[in-house]
């Protein structure tokens, strides 16, 4: 006997695969005002960076590694090392021994 359906039949569908988009390529954040601008303007944004005289030491590293006070590791030398190679520049180029 043969009934009748108040659907369609059923047929099998194929779908293509979801293909997920690939992300996008990772690009560098490059500061290019950390290569070009002058030592002086670099100076003045990281003094208006640190308000708070809590962040001192860290202050003292990054001003070192600005004006180029420091070793191949930015976290290596501390506070006083950098103070320290800052007054025996002074004292060099005050001195004459350069």
């Amino acid at each position: 006997p043969h009934f009748e359906c108040p659907h369609p039949p059923l047929r099998m569908s194929t779908h293509p695969p979801r293909m997920m988009d690939p992300p996008p390529p990772a690009l560098e954040l490059f500061d290019l005002d950390e290569c070009f601008s002058d030592v002086r303007v670099r100076l003045s944004q990281l003094t208006n960076q640190f308000i708070d005289d809590s962040d001192l030491e860290d202050y003292v590293q990054e001003a070192g590694w600005i004006i180029g006070l420091h070793s191949k590791d930015r976290l290596q030398m501390g506070a006083k090392d950098v103070l320290y190679r800052a007054c025996a520049r002074i004292f060099e180029h005050k001195c004459g021994l350069v």
